[in-house]
């Protein structure tokens, strides 16, 4: 691969395409999006929900959102983490039926695509799955079926 098709620059139209192929494909878009004051992750149903133009200002004890110019991925950190779909922090370990066989418990919900993953969040999920990963089948299931795309830093908090 070349450098210049080592990556792309995609328009705010090309994103509706990405989701729609993601879902066409059986992926479960999620990103950031803005909700109450704060960047969460969550399901995203189009690419107008991405935080364009929103960018995120850090302090100790201060997170505040306000105008920025860098496309959809300007902000820094989202107030939850990538975490919680990967590895939720409630989910049904097993059953048992009137046979009194336990039963893993069932994980129904279909291959994830983290939009807007950064570096950090990179090396966040390899810690998880060094830690987790061997011992949590659950969570190896999502994880491999996860689909990343990865977005690169574009400024840096001033924490």
């Amino acid at each position: 691969m070349t450098a210049e098709h080592a990556w792309r620059q995609l328009a705010f139209d090309d994103f509706d395409r990405l989701l729609d192929a993601l879902r066409a494909r059986g992926f479960r878009p999620v990103g950031p999006q803005e909700h109450d004051g704060a960047l969460v992750l969550t399901e995203l149903e189009a690419a107008a929900a991405l935080p364009w133009g929103v960018r995120d200002e850090q302090g100790p004890g201060r997170y505040r959102l306000g105008p920025g110019d860098a496309g959809a991925f300007g902000h820094n950190a989202t107030a939850g983490s990538w975490k919680t779909y990967l590895r939720p922090p409630e989910r049904t370990l097993f059953t048992c039926g009137p046979d009194l066989i336990a039963r893993e418990g069932a994980v129904d919900t279909g291959p994830f695509a983290f939009v807007g993953v950064r570096a950090c969040d990179l090396a966040a999920m390899g810690v998880l799955d060094r830690a987790v990963g061997p011992v949590d089948g659950a969570f190896r299931r999502t994880r491999d079926d996860a689909l990343l795309v990865a977005v690169q830093c574009r400024t840096a908090a001033a924490t």
